[in-house]
Parts: C-alpha cells; sequence; structure tokens
C-alpha cells in the first residue's frame, strides 16, 4: 500500500502538487511536482548515504537520482525521502550486460567512501541475508522446504579477504533506461562487500525472476565468480527465508531457487 507524505513534508522538501503512486519496487513511492518521496527504512542511514550520494560527481556512464535535503538540511523528514526525479523505465531484460557496466561504473565512483558503523547494526532482513552470505549468520528455515537448499548453499557463505567496497546491492530493478541516455541509478541499497558481489547479485537475479541463460556468469569480473553467484543466491535465499515469516505466500518462488541452485553448486 502506497504511503503518501503528509503536506508538512511536501513543504520541507520545497515540492508542490498532488503525490501520484509510482509502479515498481514496494510500491512505497510517490511522485511530487519533480521529486520522488519514499517512505524510510532507517533514518540515520539515509541521512549518511544522502550526504555520500550528493557529494558524487556527475559521470558519463550513469546518471543518479540524487538525494534531495529539505529546507532545515535534512535528508529526512517525518519518515520521509525525496529524491530527484530521473527519467527512465526499469526494463533490464535483454540488457544485463549494460546492467553489469554500469555496476562496475558506479562502484568504481564509490571505492574511496569508508564504511560506517550503522551498516553492521542493522536488523532488517536485507542486512541479515547480507550477512549470511558470508558467515556471519545462519539461516533458520522458516519451512522446511528452505532446509535443504539452505545447506546446500551454507558451505559457500564463508568469511573473505577480498577487498571491500561501498556496494549498491539491488541493482537489478533500480536503474532507469531512457533512450539517448545513460541509465539511472536509483534506490541505492548500501552494503560494504566486494564489488563481485553485486555483480553476483545481478546475475542471480537475472537467472531467478527473468529466466536468463547461465552464460551471463562469464560476464562477472573478479575473484571466484562461482563462489559469489552462490553467496548472491544465499543472499536472496536468507531474505526469503525471513519475508517468509510474515507471509508464508512468497516462498511459492521456491522451485525457481531449486533450478538456479543446480547451476551454480
Amino acid at each position: 500500500m502506497t504511503a503518501f507524505p503528509p503536506q508538512s513534508v511536501l513543504d520541507r522538501f520545497g515540492t508542490a502538487g498532488v503525490p501520484v503512486p509510482l509502479s515498481g519496487g514496494q510500491g512505497q513511492s510517490v511522485a511530487a511536482g519533480a521529486l520522488v518521496l519514499k517512505p524510510v527504512l532507517d533514518a540515520e542511514e539515509c541521512e549518511w548515504l544522502g550526504t555520500v550520494l550528493s557529494a558524487m560527481p556527475e559521470s558519463p556512464e550513469f546518471r543518479l537520482a540524487r538525494p534531495v535535503r529539505s529546507r532545515d538540511g535534512h535528508f529526512v523528514e517525518e519518515g520521509f525521502q525525496a529524491f530527484e526525479w530521473v527519467a527512465g523505465t526499469a526494463s533490464p531484460h535483454g540488457r544485463w550486460e549494460e546492467v553489469l557496466k554500469t555496476a562496475r561504473a558506479f562502484h568504481a565512483a564509490l571505492k574511496n567512501v569508508a564504511p560506517h558503523p550503522l551498516l553492521a547494526r542493522r536488523q532488517h532482513r536485507w542486512a541479515f541475508a547480507d550477512r549470511v552470505s558470508f558467515g556471519e549468520a545462519a539461516i533458520a528455515p522458516s519451512s522446511e522446504a528452505i532446509r535443504p537448499l539452505a545447506e546446500t548453499l551454507a558451505p559457500w557463505g564463508v568469511p573473505t579477504t577480498d577487498p571491500p567496497t561501498l556496494i549498491h546491492g539491488d541493482l537489478s530493478g533500480n536503474l532507469l533506461f531512457a533512450d539517448g541516455l545513460p541509465p539511472a541509478v536509483i534506490d541505492v541499497s548500501p552494503y560494504y562487500r566486494p564489488e563481485i558481489f553485486a555483480q553476483a547479485i545481478i546475475v542471480v537475479d537475472a537467472w531467478l525472476w527473468h529466466g536468463e541463460e547461465e552464460a551471463l556468469a562469464s560476464c562477472l569480473r573478479g575473484p571466484n565468480p562461482r563462489g559469489y553467484l552462490a553467496r548472491a543466491l544465499l543472499f536472496r535465499l536468507a531474505a526469503l527465508n525471513e519475508h517468509g515469516r510474515e507471509n508464508p505466500a512468497v516462498l511459492e518462488e521456491l522451485p525457481l531457487f531449486e533450478r538456479v541452485v543446480g547451476w551454480v553448486t
């Protein structure tokens, strides 16, 4: 269900007009004037990430939906954040090599950003899934159907010495494409992991939900591609497992995981 920001939030971000729901994502975003607004999951994270992203230089390789400060200088007002509206549609099908190329360019621009302690404190299901992927937590199956998949993938989620950087961990559905323009990065999901992990999540997403060919894995650049594909699949499985505690219907996606586990392992 769409969350509509109150007029006081629109006023603080200096935008007018009636908020219009936007499709995609989790159905929480609205357009108002030249801005897109959505409720925040973690206000501290949004304030930090807003500072990081607003300072990024322009790039010929990607556009960025930059976070917008309110009139009081904040990136969060009454539980909402705002971004510049950017043109395009989220249509990655058939564009996966372009998605991976954009991921590499975007992460190169973030390579000097130091991690923030809040990244280790987060408790939402995606943060938990990230820790599972690197052997810092373990899946407690919410369904017996998940257990064999988790047991097959768990050995791949081991600590690594590969150098980390700030990554966007959900680029597959958060790139917008528009004719004549570079892809636009939106809704950054921050993690501090090796850059190839972000690429591997893109590939696994293409396999799981877009029916793309396994050969896409050959596009990965970095150490131990197969191992990172397994980590990425473990990341998505762990997040699905946690979501299944609240909404068992999402576990209907498990056959997709069973198919991809066979390819990875």
